[in-house]
């Protein structure tokens, strides 16, 4: 899966972190540091959209997609997270990664309007490599190549473009950091091995 370097021109931000983003000389390693009090969650009363996403627009190709990243995440207090995020509309997203709820946990959010949260202990392992792939509605996401989620109705099928990166939050406080290697993306459905 080819690379895609923090220092390319095509990153941006969708919510501005507090604090400037750091990237390795060689473009491979970013690190985030969470906004104060902030999330990306969606119920039918209520959202928060404020966390920190660094990530650009790619087109959905008709063979699918395939997303990748290493996640560290310096966690402190609850709910504490960081990994992936890919962004259709404000109420057709989903994020995963690392979450602190206790223990460590590789938590995913699905929101299509509302979010649906789940997640997998950790305890024994920590993930490090998390991977997503989505074709066809079908969108199976993955923690160190192990299937963890499978959503068999993502979207309408129709969307053409998505804004896809990395995210960092602390919902209950605020300036952790999240190291993020090599972001890998590529055309078409590549199950992690």
């Amino acid at each position: 899966m080819p690379s895609v370097p923090f220092t390319d021109s095509r990153w941006t931000v969708l919510n501005p972190p507090e604090k400037d983003v750091s990237i390795s000389e060689d473009g491979s390693t970013l690190k985030m540091i969470s906004n104060h009090e902030s999330d990306l969650y969606r119920t039918p009363k209520w959202e928060k959209y404020n966390a920190s996403v660094y990530g650009f627009k790619h087109s959905l190709g008709k063979e699918g997609l395939t997303v990748s990243v290493d996640v560290e995440l310096d966690h402190r207090d609850q709910y504490d997270q960081a990994g992936i995020y890919f962004h259709i509309s404000n109420t057709l997203w989903f994020k995963f990664g690392l979450e602190l709820n206790g223990d460590l946990f590789a938590g995913t959010v699905v929101t299509q309007p509302y979010s649906d949260w789940s997640l997998v202990p950790a305890k024994n392992h920590v993930p490090k490599t998390f991977t997503f792939t989505l074709h066809d509605k079908i969108l199976m996401i993955y923690n160190d190549g192990v299937l963890a989620r499978e959503v068999n109705c993502f979207g309408t099928g129709d969307e053409t473009e998505a804004f896809v990166g990395v995210m960092t939050c602390s919902p209950k406080g605020g300036g952790i950091t999240a190291t993020f290697k090599d972001f890998k993306i590529d055309e078409g459905v590549i199950p992690p091995k």
